[in-house]
């Protein structure tokens, strides 16, 4: 393993359009961009490996005493992003429809979803993402008659899209390929879409061999998506490379400062000891001292140079901190609440930054959705067996579901307080931010309740007057604790 820096992926460009596309100007391309591709490739692997443990802390070694070289790796790549994994990507992606006009194709469309298991494919997609930067995934109809299309996650090592160096920067088309051995030596056979068409090719050494002939195809798009995380394709892995690289030297230090101590070296003072009779006497459990001149007195000792853990925890506690702050992900306390609020512990412990950061995330993946969506809904409309012949993908929304109940008493006294001031309903159930899909609970409350429940439920004398009188938290809670106060009196 060699030590390899990592400052995002890098983009592929041509200075090409669609209508300039042919065979020759193709092979240009990929002549031009296969060296970036592979040191992407490079990248990839390299971070790969860090999430799996194959960490720089492997090669250290102690030149002073050499048997005593404790390695230990505190995997932070694999913890932090199983955490993103599941924090984000912990309940399925739904797709609700946009607007106040509810179609049934909407509901087809999440059944199609389900059939194509994209909710397991959406975490193994976050998994690349988070490591890598980057993720692809392809979409291409399907033979199966019971869903119009196939989802398929790619491997970002052996996968990229090319761009258009034009305003914009449109996809040119996407490449992904694979190995196989011909007379003892690898080579590598591709598949490379345009919106329009299709060609394979060869090529080794990275540079191309043989390209076929364009194969016409009636998708209208590149059915090679690529996801990002940011716009510099970083991930979360190469961000906090040198933190916890420092993290994996001060555990292994400490493990080898314990070792020391324990393994002491034994000092002979003005007494001579040859190794053989040392070692004898080790075995016995025993050490012979004879002094022969009274001023030089004979003497043992272990030499033992002890590590001060206090200063060492310090500065891991510290760099510690700083690395989950950085990436974003909520620091691990053992505080006893104290007298601080339920929101004031999630803003200190870091869950309110932890959910801006998935609320950004999120965001990003919704592009990469929407591309999905526009050949999804094009293949669909394509197939006269399947039920969606009028969705379109900008009436789709992709909506991602969080545990939102923290702080419940306060985000439904102000809704309360928003519904007794005349606030439409949408717009109250999207302030308070209690749920993911603000418009389908309120179409379900107008479905179990009626039209006019909002107008209805905001007259009711119960609802005009807040129990305690406040929305305050702090005095919420300190009046809920007066009234225990006088139970427990009773």
């Amino acid at each position: 393993m060699k030590r390899r820096y990592c400052h995002g992926r890098k983009v592929l460009y041509a200075s090409y359009t669609q209508n300039d596309l042919n065979k020759e100007v193709i092979t240009e391309i990929l002549n031009k961009v296969f060296p970036l591709h592979l040191s992407n490739k490079a990248d990839i692997q390299y971070l790969e490996d860090e999430y799996t443990g194959i960490q720089e802390i492997l090669l250290k070694e102690n030149i002073v005493r050499p048997e005593i070289n404790n390695v230990v790796v505190e995997n932070y790549a694999f913890f932090m992003t199983e955490f993103k994994k599941s924090y984000v990507f912990s309940k399925p992606v739904k797709y609700v429809q946009v607007g106040e006009t509810v179609s049934d194709e909407i509901s087809v469309l999440n059944k199609y979803m389900t059939f194509n298991r994209k909710h397991r494919k959406d975490v193994d997609l976050a998994e690349s993402l988070y490591n890598n930067g980057i993720a692809h995934r392809l979409v291409l109809p399907s033979k199966n008659k019971k869903v119009p299309f196939e989802i398929t996650n790619l491997n970002s090592k052996n996968t990229f899209i090319v761009y258009e160096r034009a305003t914009g920067n449109k996809p040119l088309f996407g490449v992904t390929y694979y190995a196989y051995k011909e007379n003892n030596a690898w080579a590598y056979r591709g598949s490379l879409y345009t919106e329009t068409e299709y060609y394979e090719f060869t090529f080794s050494l990275g540079r191309v061999e043989d390209i076929g002939n364009p194969i016409p195809h009636i998708l209208g798009k590149i059915p090679i998506i690529e996801y990002h995380l940011n716009k510099s394709r970083l991930g979360i892995v190469e961000v906090s490379m040198s933190m916890r690289n420092a993290l994996n030297k001060i555990a292994s230090g400490d493990m080898d400062g314990l070792e020391q101590a324990i393994q002491a070296l034994v000092v002979f003072v003005n007494n001579d000891i040859d190794a053989k009779t040392f070692k004898e006497l080790m075995d016995l459990g025993a050490v012979k001292v004879k002094t022969e001149n009274p001023t030089t007195p004979a003497d043992v000792k272990l030499l033992i140079n002890n590590l001060d853990h206090s200063n060492t925890n310090i500065f891991y506690s510290r760099t510690l901190s700083n690395m989950l702050n950085i990436i974003g992900i909520p620091i691990p306390s053992t505080k006893t609440s104290g007298g601080d609020t339920g929101e004031a512990r999630q803003l200190g412990d870091g869950w309110t930054m932890a959910d801006l950061r998935a609320d950004q995330d999120e965001l990003m993946f919704k592009d990469g959705e929407f591309q999905m969506l526009e050949l999804v809904l094009s293949i669909c409309k394509k197939n006269p067996n399947c039920e969606i012949t009028s969705l379109e993908p900008e009436e789709v929304e992709a909506k991602f579901e969080r545990n939102k109940s923290d702080n419940l008493l306060v985000k439904t006294q102000s809704l309360v307080n928003l519904m007794n001031a005349k606030v439409s309903p949408k717009s109250a159930f999207s302030a308070v931010g209690l749920f993911s899909d603000a418009n389908a609970v309120v179409e379900e409350s107008k479905d179990f309740f009626g039209d006019s429940w909002w107008n209805a439920t905001s007259s009711k004398e119960n609802f005009t007057e807040n129990q305690f009188g406040k929305t305050d938290e702090n005095d919420v809670n300190n009046k809920q604790d007066e009234n225990n106060t006088q139970q427990a009196q009773a």
